[in-house]
């Protein structure tokens, strides 16, 4: 291990220890929490199971992950099942890789009697599994995130693909992390720093266990990642344009993870082609002979090849929107364990928001957009402005739009394709509600809801264009392939104003902000 560079971190680290601890002290109220509850045998094991993660916040939930929910359910269907799981995971006497997988398994054949049908991803992954260790021996264990971890071997140890390893990398990053711990156990400096800002709701880490996660995670998510060397090395920063998912529906997952992610699963590990001709080949093996997959190779190519760390990435969403700006931070990295979008590259996303731009942007997944330098000056110009000084098209509306099967079928809407929609019925009389009509702007989001006998919620569409006066149109961006039952809606208590279920008579809806992400996160949690 380098130690001169982990003092260098460790310097960086306490200089802005005071400033960052508000955001991350979370931590060691999580393991306290966990501490003060947990208790193996208790008679309401799902209740204690409850109690206990309860301050866990988004080490296990965020938007497009639900670890935390899903062994809540596991638990609620089959307590002494989860019970025994635990158990195992929990016994010091059994070697650590064995244990791991062995909740794994046990997890995927709970989850099978739990999800029949397996719509739902059981989200009990090693970066979740190790921090079940982590919170129940926090004087032993740590909390092991790939990204995180790769980017800690990478400064100090050299490179590694930690993903491929399964469990032992679980082990491997312990090790690495154990050496960090020693070294932050004998900082006097550090150690008076964490001790006063540990309030007594907070886990007492005396074995610096907790600080090493919490070095790691600053290394990782509020450093500079592009070093000196890294700048000398690099002939040219590039920059790119990229699509985090159709729709931009990774996005959250790439704020929450500080990574980026690319498709082509089949493809298996992209480092594996020597060249771009390899690539396509292989395409032609998986997906079929009748295209060329000119663009897509060039961007799994170079998503694994060309793109370096310290390279600029614009994040795009649909054919007008820029959502972010980020530095890439890591290597290429492919990871199994994910169920799709198993191609990563770390970023640390330095701007997020939504700002328009009246030039419609390339459709293509990863772009690389380097030479046209006035483009990429208007864009970088562009994420500079703050929010409320944008064009108003930033501010983004979100709709609900009903169509009669009989007149209208949503299923047959095929993405991409332009539909417009009259502002006046056969009668020539305005639509009710037709105020939404004249408020609905180009970029909004529209859920696309099929009425009666289908009841569902089948896909997603933006506004394509504003009313005329006559029509507005609406371009569809997603189609689902779990749809979202009625039922699923009318039963969630925060939706009973939507104006919708208020008086379901018309077409088109108002959606509030806050109705449209628990709307979206059950579509990503059902439709992947």
């Amino acid at each position: 291990m380098d130690n001169l560079k982990l003092e260098e971190l460790i310097r960086e680290y306490k200089k802005d220890f005071n400033d960052i601890i508000p955001n991350e002290i979370y931590k060691w109220k999580a393991v306290k929490c966990f501490q003060d509850n947990w208790n193996i045998d208790s008679e309401d094991f799902p209740a204690m199971l409850k109690l206990s993660l309860s301050k866990t916040d988004n080490l296990l939930s965020s938007r497009n992950n639900f670890p935390r929910r899903m062994i809540k359910n596991y638990a609620n269907s089959y307590p002494e099942e989860v019970r025994m799981l635990f158990k195992n995971l929990y016994d010091e006497s059994q070697d650590l890789v064995m244990r791991i997988e062995t909740f794994r398994k046990g997890i995927e054949y709970v989850h099978t009697k739990w999800d029949s049908e397996g719509n739902k991803n059981h989200y009990q992954t090693y970066n979740v599994i190790s921090t079940y260790l982590w919170l129940c021996y926090p004087d032993k264990y740590y909390i092991y995130k790939p990204s995180i971890a790769q980017g800690m071997f990478e400064r100090l140890v050299g490179k590694i693909k930690l993903r491929s390893l399964g469990a032992e990398a679980v082990v491997k990053t312990y090790k690495l992390y154990d050496e960090i711990s020693e070294i932050l156990v004998k900082d006097a400096e550090l150690r008076e720093i964490l001790e006063k800002s540990m309030a007594a709701d907070c886990y007492q880490d005396l074995d610096m266990k907790t600080a090493t996660v919490d070095l790691a995670y600053y290394v990782n998510n509020y450093m500079n990642r592009m070093s000196s060397d890294t700048q000398e090395n690099q002939e040219e920063v590039k920059t790119w344009m990229y699509a985090p998912g159709e729709g931009a529906r990774k996005w959250d997952e790439c704020l929450e993870n500080s990574e980026m992610y690319l498709g082509w699963d089949d493809m298996n590990d992209l480092s594996q082609y020597s060249s771009r001709e390899d690539m396509v080949n292989r395409m032609k093996e998986i997906y079929g002979a009748n295209k060329s997959y000119m663009n897509d190779s060039l961007a799994t190519w170079e998503f694994a090849h060309v793109m370096n760390v310290g390279d600029i990435v614009f994040a795009k969403k649909g054919l007008h929107n820029i959502i972010g700006r980020g530095v890439v931070t890591g290597s290429y990295d492919y990871d199994d364990e994910r169920e799709e979008y198993k191609h990563i590259r770390s970023v640390k996303w330095e701007k997020v928001g939504d700002w328009y731009i009246d030039e419609q942007i390339v459709m293509k997944t990863l772009t690389d957009i380097t030479k046209y330098k006035d483009y990429v000056k208007r864009l970088n110009g562009l994420v500079e402005t703050p929010m409320d000084e944008t064009e108003e098209h930033s501010q983004r509306n979100y709709w609900w739009l009903n169509a009669n099967p009989k007149v209208w079928s949503m299923s047959e809407w095929v993405v991409g394709e332009i539909q417009d929609y009259t502002l006046f019925n056969d009668n020539g009389n305005k639509r009710r509600i037709y105020q939404n009509f004249i408020d609905a702007k180009e970029g909004d989001i529209v859920v696309c809801y099929e009425s009666n006998p289908t009841k569902q919620i089948l896909g997603l569409a933006e506004v394509a264009k504003a009313n005329d006066g006559e029509k507005i149109m609406f371009r569809k961006t997603e189609t689902l392939s779990s749809p979202i039952d009625f039922s699923t809606i009318k039963e969630i208590a925060e939706l009973r104003n939507m104006e919708f279920l208020v008086n379901p008579n018309g077409s088109f809806f108002k959606l509030t902000c806050a109705e449209y992400e628990i709307i979206i996160d059950l579509i990503r949690e059902s439709d992947k």
